[in-house]
């Protein structure tokens, strides 16, 4: 679960929508890809409709 989505940055966001997309990653330092089936619960004490009309979180990461 990640807590207050709203806030983290757009850099963040697009790494977690890659790992969300390619069920995969590469953990830090290390040199293979680590297959994930996860999904991704999140909580947010802004409005995220709002934050995407001003461009500060993506839309593609609400499916």
């Amino acid at each position: 679960m990640l807590d207050e989505i709203g806030d983290v940055s757009l850099l963040f966001q697009t790494k977690v929508l890659r790992v969300l997309q390619e069920a995969e990653f590469i953990r830090l330092g290390g040199t293979e890809n680590i297959k994930i089936d996860v999904r991704l619960i999140t909580a947010a004490n802004k409005n995220i409709g709002k934050l995407i009309s001003k461009g500060v979180f993506r839309e593609d990461l609400l499916d």
